[in-house]
């Protein structure tokens, strides 16, 4: 589950790049493997940068990727010398050689050079780090890093962006009656059929035991209540099978609309307020 950059890239196999340090401390970007698949990429910390960096790491768009006759080149496009290779500023450099390291802004990349076995662990070693190893959805802590970076984006554009908070209905009955296998069969499944109903733009993660979680930039309080009911009749549309056992499995959903001056934990408390007043209400509907 790396970063892809789309565009047709003449080369045979896709180069890529691993970042090894943010210019953030504790950054959990660190690690992160974004694979070439654009002939031209651009690096810095716009909306409409192809590889974003946090804020304040470097410039808007400060650095540039570009393939020429199947040959990468990294270009400063500030034109302030503040891309370096080997500790060496420049205003361009040619990427010819496998494991080359070079810093934009405060930012240290590694440039993996075609499809190899270090950029293959690179990429196994991120998703892992960033999915739910049961669902292959994303985890606790990856999502609310993305929680935070979508709160960020809306409170400084001032665009619209809410949250889904679901809970499976009775699973711990369900785990105790039928065994943890059965429930993680369960867990498996309702991730599937969630993410037949996300949007390209949406995130989901697993955020406790038989806890989901949806994040639904560029959405109203109106239209996020549709995705849940849409989730929610998707999970009740059949049930869930587990070696001879069918399972009917019903969910909960609580909804919140970001509001200005929100922080992301702020936004889960509106949703889980919700979520509560479902299962009071009598489980397997949506309230917000």
């Amino acid at each position: 589950m790396s970063d892809i950059a789309h565009n047709v890239v003449s080369t045979q196999t896709f180069s890529s790049l691993v970042l090894l340090d943010s210019g953030v401390p504790a950054a959990p970007e660190r690690g992160k493997h974004y694979v070439l698949e654009k002939s031209h990429v651009v690096i810095g910390t716009s909306d409409a940068a192809d590889i974003q960096m946090p804020p304040h790491v470097m410039e808007e768009s400060h650095g540039l990727l570009q393939q020429e006759d199947g040959a990468w080149w990294l270009f400063d496009l500030t034109k302030t010398n503040s891309v370096s290779m080997n500790a060496i500023p420049a205003g361009s450099f040619p990427l010819e050689e496998d494991g080359q390291i070079f810093q934009i802004g405060k930012s240290v990349f590694k440039f993996l050079k075609g499809k190899g076995y270090e950029s293959e662990c690179f990429a196994e070693l991120y998703h892992r780090d960033l999915t739910d190893f049961l669902t292959n959805v994303y985890n606790k802590r990856y999502f609310h890093l993305m929680l935070d970076k979508e709160v960020t984006r809306a409170a400084r554009y001032g665009r619209p962006m809410s949250l889904i908070l679901i809970d499976l209905d009775e699973f711990g009955k369900l785990n105790k009656t039928l065994g943890q296998l059965a429930g993680d069969a369960v867990l498996k499944e309702t991730a599937f059929r969630m993410q037949q109903c996300m949007r390209n733009h949406d995130i989901l993660g697993r955020v406790g035991g038989e806890e989901f979680s949806v994040i639904l930039p560029e959405t109203t309080l109106d239209q996020t209540r549709e995705i849940a009911e849409r989730l929610k009749d998707k999970l009740r549309e059949s049930p869930c099978v587990f070696e001879d056992k069918q399972m009917q499995v019903t969910l909960s959903a609580g909804i919140a609309l970001f509001a200005e001056g929100m922080t992301g934990n702020q936004l889960v408390q509106e949703a889980n307020k919700y979520l509560h007043i479902a299962k009071a209400n009598g489980r397997n509907q949506v309230a917000g």
